[in-house]
């Protein structure tokens, strides 16, 4: 999904205040300036500009780069609210993907199960639409461990072989 372009950097400029130390965007309004703080039901700090809808973090990357970033602008710490310049920064789909934050319920966490029948704990994981299995463990510290490794290295092996093709 390719984004669209921001307005101009003088546009946004004129109309914008970017503190890259504390991630903070501020916008003109007369006598001064307004910090803006309106978060998306995505969690991300999202305002209009024009009748269009921009995110936040993609504005503060070209106020202070004067580029448009690149598709995916990463938030390092994945909290979404955090536009600090040395929090952000353009990735692959890849390396997005393997920064994801791990979604933890009852059942277990993202990727792994308790199966009471073998009182293990399951891991599997899925690449490109593919499910692979990567083992059953003891505990849930190393289905856990098991995820992040077998994930890691299915990705990366998934990236490796699409650019050989």
């Amino acid at each position: 999904m390719q984004a669209q372009p921001l307005p101009s950097l003088s546009e946004l400029r004129r109309r914008y205040l970017y503190d890259p130390a504390s991630g903070i965007i501020s916008r003109r309004v007369t006598g001064g300036w307004r910090q803006i703080r309106q978060i998306s039901n995505a969690g991300y700090i999202r305002f209009n500009h024009s009748g269009r809808s921009l995110l936040a973090h993609r504005v503060a990357w070209k106020l202070y780069h004067g580029v448009d970033p690149g598709p995916i602008l990463d938030h390092i710490d994945r909290n979404r609210l955090n536009n600090k310049i040395c929090n952000l920064r353009e990735v692959s789909a890849l390396e997005s993907t393997l920064n994801r934050a791990v979604l933890v319920d009852y059942g277990g966490g993202k990727g792994w199960f308790f199966d009471p029948g073998r009182s293990q704990f399951r891991v599997r994981t899925f690449v490109n639409g593919k499910l692979i299995f990567l083992g059953s463990f003891a505990t849930e510290e190393e289905a856990c461990a098991a995820y992040f490794a077998g994930t890691k290295v299915a990705l990366v092996l998934a990236g490796a072989e699409a650019e050989e093709i």
